[in-house]
C-alpha cells in the first residue's frame, strides 16, 4: 500500500499532467492487453503524447485542485489518461482509432484548454488532418503558384535562346553563302 507522501507525490505528478496539457482524454482500458497497452504508449509518444493509469481517487483530487472537479462523472471504472502536448488531432486519432475497433473500450470525454469536452468532440478531432499533412497542404498551396510561374520564365527564356540560336545559324549560313 502507497504511503501518504506517495500519494502526494502522485497527486503533483498529475496534476503537472493534466495541467499543463492543452488536451487531455479519459478512458476505459478494460480488455486492453498489456502488450497492446504498451503498444498504445509508443504510439502516442510520437505524437508528443502519453497514458497514465491511476486510481480514481487520485484523479478526483486532481481535478479538485485544479477546479475541473465538474469532470469527477468522467471518473467511473477504471480509468486512463491520455495527456497531449504536441499534435492533439493525431493523438486523438491514435486513442479513437484503437477505441473504434475494440468494442469494449470507450472514451468518455476530455477537457481541451480547460474546457470539458464529450466523445462528440473528440470524433471530430480525431478527424482532422496532421499538423504534418496541414503543413504539407500549405506548402503545396505556396509552392504551387511559385513553379508555375518558374516553368513560365523557363519556357520563354527558352523561346529567346532558340530564336537567337535560329538567327545566328541564319547569319552564318548567308554569310558563307
Amino acid at each position: 500500500m502507497a504511503t501518504r507522501a506517495e500519494k502526494e507525490q502522485r497527486v503533483q505528478e498529475l496534476t503537472e499532467f493534466v495541467v499543463e496539457a492543452p488536451l487531455w482524454m479519459v478512458s476505459d482500458y478494460r480488455g486492453l492487453s498489456v502488450p497492446a497497452f504498451a503498444e498504445l504508449r509508443r504510439k502516442l509518444r510520437e505524437h508528443d503524447a502519453t497514458i497514465t493509469v491511476a486510481k480514481n481517487t487520485l484523479f478526483q483530487r486532481v481535478l479538485g485542485s485544479a477546479d475541473l472537479s465538474t469532470a469527477d462523472d468522467m471518473f467511473v471504472g477504471p480509468s486512463a489518461v491520455t495527456a497531449c502536448w504536441g499534435d492533439i488531432a493525431s493523438a486523438a486519432k491514435v486513442l479513437w482509432d484503437l477505441f473504434q475497433d475494440e468494442e469494449s473500450m470507450v472514451i468518455r470525454g476530455g477537457v481541451m484548454d480547460g474546457e470539458i469536452i464529450d466523445t462528440e468532440v473528440i470524433a471530430r478531432l480525431s478527424a482532422l488532418p496532421s499538423r504534418d499533412e496541414l503543413l504539407a497542404e500549405a506548402v503545396g498551396g505556396i509552392a504551387s503558384p511559385i513553379t508555375g510561374l518558374v516553368y513560365t520564365l523557363d519556357a520563354l527564356l527558352s523561346g529567346l535562346v532558340y530564336t537567337l540560336q535560329g538567327r545566328i545559324l541564319q547569319m552564318e549560313e548567308s554569310s558563307a553563302g
